[in-house]
């Protein structure tokens, strides 16, 4: 019984020890993207520029040859994203141009009324994790002192 005792005591420290490291169950999943995950390479383009990718810092290792160019992508056809890009930018620009012309929503204290927008989704499960991992090493290491103390 007494060697039962000790080994659920150090499982439980193990454990605590193993999931306070937040590690345990980290979800990864959301961003990090594979070429065969995009439909076309418009897609890939949007993704590698929304996100500011180059080749040094791509996370998702969809520049595998470091040439600035996601998944395979000719110069040509990133030329060609980015002045559809720049021309759907200037249209935009031009239509906000008329609206602040035409006036803009103030609230009277300076800022406007469409002022922000649409926060990331970027919670995680991490904390929780790690606030159980804490919890669950405690106990280990109380089960574990309170056992050394009855010997």
């Amino acid at each position: 019984m007494r060697k039962l005792w000790m080994t659920f005591c150090s499982l439980a420290f193990l454990a605590g020890i193993f999931l306070g490291s937040g590690t345990a169950l980290a979800n990864h999943g959301d961003e990090d993207k594979n070429c065969d995950d995009f439909a076309n390479k418009q897609e890939v383009m949007e993704f590698w520029d929304s996100h500011g990718y180059d080749e040094n810092n791509d996370p998702s290792d969809l520049d595998r040859d470091s040439d600035n160019l996601p998944c395979e992508t000719t110069q040509g056809d990133w030329d060609d994203y980015n002045a559809s890009k720049d021309t759907s930018d200037s249209d935009s620009e031009d239509s906000e141009d008329n609206e602040s012309a035409a006036g803009s929503s103030d609230d009277g204290d300076g800022t406007s009324a469409d002022e922000g927008g649409e926060l990331p989704n970027t919670a995680t499960s991490n904390p929780l994790m790690m606030l159980m991992g804490v919890l669950l090493l405690g106990t280990g290491g109380l089960l574990f002192i309170r056992k050394r103390k009855l010997n």
